[in-house]
């Protein structure tokens, strides 16, 4: 049986709401669909549906072609009983990026609930490949990372730490991020963000 995917697991309601108050100030200066996505999170974490929406919906505007505010938005949709939409995303989402887990699981799961079983349970024999291979392809290291949360919470708990100004922890977290995932833009920009204070720490402190 497929765990449960990282992003459904609880975001601890202090971390979002420190990093939504960095995610506005980011967003003043640079918006972009990454930011939004993240954005999105924060609210979420805070129980904030329909604003987690929102900010979904302005990630997928800036970007049409981003998988990830496709399938956050195809999630609550489903929630919300909107089946048909959300069906509809998480086939988009599938389509510009087929060999994601959590796309395949999610789908499958869906066509399951709604009687499709033979659709569905195709679906959940390649999302368990997807893992498979993902688990076999791991080094011992990236075994510890595949059951850590994904990169989005990862980094808004790196922006929590930022807040609080333990840029240690912020730039270990960010750090690993890039490990899993280099080319993830928000957590470029939050490295460049941690570095440029420690090095503002410094010179304050000389």
């Amino acid at each position: 049986v497929l765990r449960r995917h990282a992003y459904q697991e609880a975001m601890p309601l202090g971390a979002a709401a420190e990093a939504e108050e960095y995610l506005q100030e980011l967003l003043t200066n640079s918006p972009g669909s990454a930011a939004y996505l993240l954005l999105g999170q924060c609210r979420l974490g805070q129980g904030d549906i329909a604003g987690a929406e929102q900010a979904w919906e302005h990630a997928l505007q800036l970007d049409p072609r981003s998988a990830d505010a496709m399938f956050e938005l195809a999630r609550l949709s489903l929630q919300a009983g909107n089946t048909e939409r959300g069906l509809e995303l998480l086939r988009r989402a599938r389509e510009l990026v087929p060999d994601r887990m959590e796309f395949e699981y999610t789908l499958g799961q869906t066509l399951v609930r709604l009687g499709r079983n033979e659709e569905g349970q195709q679906h959940l024999r390649a999302a368990e490949r997807l893992r498979d291979a993902r688990e076999r392809n791991a080094s011992k290291h990236d075994l510890v990372a595949f059951s850590a949360p994904g990169p989005q919470r990862r980094t808004i708990l790196a922006m929590a730490a930022l807040r609080e100004q333990n840029y240690e922890a912020a730039e270990a977290l960010v750090r690993a991020v890039l490990q899993d995932h280099p080319d993830y833009p928000a957590a470029q920009d939050l490295l460049q963000e941690i570095q440029t204070r420690q090095q503002q720490r410094t010179s304050r402190d000389e």
